[in-house]
Parts: C-alpha cells; structure tokens; sequence
C-alpha cells in the first residue's frame, strides 16, 4: 500500500484554499445558519435532549473561519488573517447573544440546569484532544475531495455551538460558573481546530499555491 497521506497535486492544493476562502466568507445565509444552530443548541440544552443539539452543530458554520484562520496562518497571509479573525469574533458576539435572548425568552427558572448544561461546563484537555482530532479531518476533508463526505461527522465532534449556547444560558441566568467554564470550553475547542489544521495545511505545502490567493484579490 503506497503511502501518500500528504501527497497532494496542485490541483488539490488549488481546490483547498479556494473551498476554504469561498466557505469562510460572512453573508446573510452564514449569520442566519449560526443563529438557527444558537437557537437549537439551546432549546435542546434546555429540554436536554442531546439529538437536538446534535442537529444544532450540523448546521453551524462556526468551524469555517476557524480553518480559514490556519490557512492564513500558513499561507503568510495577513488579509486572510484579518478577516478570519474578525468572522470568528462576530461569529461569537452573534451567538452570545442570540443565546441570552433565547434563554431569557424561555425563562429559566422552569428548567433546572442538566447534564447537557453541565457537560459543557467542564474544560479538559480531553476536549481538546477531540477538536484537534476533528481539525486534522476538516482540514484533509478541504484538500483531498473524496474525503468531503466526513465533514457534517467533523462538524459535530468539534462542537462549538453549544459552548456557545451554554454561555448565553449562563448570562441569562446570572451565572459565572456556567458562562466561565464553557467559554473557556470554546476556545479551547477553537485552539485545538486552529492548531491541527496549521499542522495540516503546512504538511500539504499549501504555500506553493499562495498566488490562487493573490489572484482572488485582484
């Protein structure tokens, strides 16, 4: 069996960082997919039925400019870096809010705080270990096409929703533990996703197709 897990032709070089760029531009389709996955995430933390937050990552588009962040990380590309960061930043002021509202709405003195609550309120090294798992296959999943089918799996393992959702559950409730502990869980995650992609992306040499980039600015 030829080992070729780095191998990758210009071609696919290309078609990662085009995918990346194009996935990891904000648009109204981007903001209104993050507030509906911030919605369900917490309604079903609430309810604590773990299908329903399940549902939330799939359609959340957080890990995007994540990924976009290590490309240009990689690519040496400040603009890149710029406007990923930025989408990130948002991305989370968005769904900070939008979890707030939705759990001062549902009045959460009706529903005790449960084990899907809890499970995102306690950061770990473990979590980590998940999201850079889940970083190492988004990242593959953009350069080498007939991996793409993984991604909706990877977008439920790095789970940066509901941590999200957890700390408008926590604001809402005046409650510093809660909104602490599962921030510190989403930046962990996004550590962990940003970090394995870099690896990625530089073991690919994506770098030797920089001028894909330079041709997209003019």
């Amino acid at each position: 069996m030829k080992f070729d897990l780095f191998s990758v032709t210009d071609k696919d070089r290309v078609h990662a960082i085009s995918t990346t760029l194009e996935e990891s531009e904000p648009n109204s389709s981007y903001y209104l997919m993050l507030v509906l996955a911030v919605t369900m995430a917490t309604i079903g933390l609430f309810l604590d039925q773990v299908t329903i937050v399940i549902g939330s990552m799939l359609i959340a588009p957080v890990i995007s400019p994540v990924v976009s962040f290590s490309l240009g990380v990689t690519l040496a590309d400040f603009e890149i870096l710029k406007k990923s960061l930025r989408t990130v930043i948002i991305s989370t002021f968005v769904a900070f809010v939008t979890g707030t509202l939705i759990t001062l709405f549902i009045d959460p003195l009706k529903f005790p705080i449960n084990n899907e609550i809890l499970s995102r309120t306690e950061p770990s090294m473990m979590y980590f270990l998940v999201a850079f798992i889940a970083g190492i296959a988004a990242a593959f999943a953009k350069a080498k096409e007939n991996l793409s089918i993984t991604l909706p799996g990877v977008a439920i393992s790095t789970a940066l929703v509901p941590p999200l959702a957890v700390v408008g559950i926590g604001v809402g409730r005046w409650d510093w533990m809660i909104l602490s502990n599962s921030f510190l869980l989403f930046l962990a995650n996004i550590l962990g996703i940003a970090m394995a992609a870099l690896i990625v992306f530089s073991l690919l040499d994506l770098h030797k197709k920089k001028s894909v980039v330079n041709g997209k600015k003019k």
